[in-house]
């Protein structure tokens, strides 16, 4: 089971945060749109979904950090803060999961700090992420999976071939590739989950 706080509805750009940040005028919405932005430029891949009425920044719908406006203050926030090395002490919160760094308009910040610690938030989510979706395709593999087991290809654009398992390869995102090599000798390539291993 996943311990990441995931939000369906993620999208590059949520309509509904430029509408929040509009709603929060002055000094905090300033604050609050300057560190957001900085958590969109984290990577290509960040997400954003308005959660609980906050922006929320995400990898896929996992979210690793939001910003939030108060009366007197803005809060940066992270799910998995407690996890991740604070060595400047910046971060609040006794929480299992969860920490904060409160800004005030009247107060100087850390930017260093504070911008090296959402970039270790989204880092931190993004090995996280990567790792279940390993995980998850390595549960997805046909048992028997070995170089030289007869298979059968089950799905994808070869369906209905066979013939003999070599170059097993696992690519970046964890999916697990292999060449079929086919009784007249054509070779065919495949994801392992379209193969059934054939005794």
């Amino acid at each position: 089971m996943t311990q990441f706080l995931r939000f369906s509805g993620s999208v590059k750009r949520d309509p509904a945060i430029e509408t929040w940040m509009k709603a929060h005028t002055g000094e905090l919405g300033r604050i609050a749109r300057q560190w957001f932005e900085v958590m969109r430029k984290c990577g290509n891949d960040v997400r954003e979904v308005l959660h609980d009425g906050h922006p929320t920044a995400c990898i896929d719908d996992a979210g690793f950090a939001y910003v939030n406006a108060f009366k007197a203050h803005v809060n940066v926030g992270f799910f998995r803060g407690a996890e991740i090395a604070d060595p400047e002490k910046l971060l609040e919160g006794t929480g299992r999961f969860m920490r904060h760094v409160k800004l005030r308009p009247d107060c100087d910040v850390n930017t260093r700090a504070l911008t090296k610690l959402i970039g270790s938030a989204y880092k931190d989510m993004k090995k996280r992420v990567q790792a279940e979706r390993t995980t998850e395709m390595k549960d997805k593999q046909p048992s028997g999976l070995k170089d030289g087991a007869r298979c059968k290809v089950i799905g994808g654009t070869h369906q209905g071939k066979a013939g003999t398992v070599r170059d097993i390869k696992t690519g970046k995102t964890g999916h697990v590739s292999v060449t079929v090599v086919q009784p007249n000798g054509d070779r065919i390539k495949t994801l392992a989950k379209n193969v059934v291993i054939q005794k």
